[in-house]
């Protein structure tokens, strides 16, 4: 048998994954349920989450497996996490490095084995995402693809984790009554006391850590016409609709709200302004080809959208300075005749013209 070998980073991997709080922690039906579908899907008895940690793998989600944890030594997805891509083991009995491995001459009898790196919001590899069976089988590409596929889910429920650092902090200081509370009745997002008080802490963070952060402030393109012309219900709809498309391309660490009538606030951590900018760009793109669709009615709309970042030592180096500076950049970019973003790097050094011709654009 060949025990799996350390990665050199295993130090900064033990690390990572105890700052994420995988290790010896209780289920979580958000891990659960990736591993329920991947049993189904692939048809296999056994489904692992394994957390690589030290000398053991913890199994995070563990469907058709009653031990909560094995030895690294002889684990299959110790070898897996060396590997940047799948680690395929169609016959272990076949295999030289796993023929007398106890895993495989003893329960759980593994006689095929798949298995996905999964890596931190930070590119780390923290474990696998594995399937097992108990007799040999192939693994065609297609299906390596589709198990990918269900890794990427396990990442984005990491990149949760991280993110929602101040959201998960806010939600557990209030009680279920008071969370209701900060969000929006209409589109299910944060509401604006809710996201300036998120704003309010990610900018203490990212001073705190000296990484960077983007705001944007997202404004629906003539807005008041729409419910001239359609109605407000028709206006409502438009509003949910955009709220979802927006959500939908950003990063789970990302944090969406509600700022007002028909204007949403986007807070993007470790993004600086010329990130935020690309992204604001895609948005715009993204909702402008894409109709509304609500009832008999099919309609296009456009955004506006002003992005600002935190300075270190600059002038938006607070959570009220950052937020004016991304309210004078959108002002701007109604001057320029909406349907654009504009980022405060893009502002003359001069704001007072820009400011006035965006409160008549307004």
């Amino acid at each position: 048998m060949l025990e799996a070998p350390v990665p050199e980073n295993d130090a900064e991997r033990s690390a990572e994954i105890e700052r994420l709080g995988l290790i010896y922690s209780p289920a979580e039906d958000r891990f659960d349920r990736i591993t329920r579908l991947a049993k189904t899907h692939f048809g296999v008895p056994i489904v692992l989450i394994s957390i690589v940690y030290k000398d053991v793998q913890w199994f995070k989600s563990a469907q058709g497996l009653s031990a909560c944890e094995t030895g690294r030594d002889v684990s299959f997805c110790g070898h897996a996490i060396v590997h940047d891509g799948p680690f395929i083991i169609e016959n272990p009995l076949e295999d030289d490095r796993f023929r007398d491995n106890p895993l495989v001459l003893g329960q759980p009898k593994v006689r095929f084995y798949a298995g996905i790196p999964l890596r931190s919001p930070n590119g780390i590899v923290l474990g696998t995402l594995c399937l097992i069976d108990h007799k040999p089988r192939t693994f065609e590409e297609s299906q390596i693809t589709e198990l990918r596929d269900f890794a990427a889910l396990v990442e984005a429920e990491f990149y949760y984790r991280l993110l929602s650092a101040e959201q998960s902090v806010l939600i557990q200081e209030n009680d279920s009554l008071k969370r209701k509370a900060l969000l929006d009745g209409l589109t299910g997002l944060w509401n604006k006391p809710a996201i300036e008080e998120l704003l309010r802490r990610e900018v203490m963070l990212s001073l705190r850590e000296q990484r960077h952060l983007s705001a944007m402030v997202v404004d629906v393109d003539h807005f008041k016409r729409i419910n001239d012309t359609y109605g407000h219900p028709v206006g409502d709809e438009t509003l949910k609709q955009v709220s979802q498309r927006v959500k939908s391309m950003l990063r789970v660490s990302d944090v969406v709200g509600r700022y007002g009538g028909d204007e949403f606030l986007l807070l993007l951590p470790g993004a600086n302004e010329k990130d935020g900018k690309i992204i604001a760009d895609r948005i715009i793109k993204r909702i402008g080809e894409t109709p509304i669709q609500v009832g008999d009615y099919t309609f296009y709309v456009t955004l506006s959208i002003g992005i600002a970042a935190v300075s270190q030592t600059g002038p938006a180096s607070t959570s009220d300075l950052l937020l004016e500076r991304a309210d004078k950049t959108l002002y701007e970019a109604k001057a320029r005749g909406r349907a654009c973003s504009v980022a405060a790097f893009e502002l003359p050094t001069d704001h007072g013209s820009s400011s006035s011709a965006a409160g008549q654009a307004a």
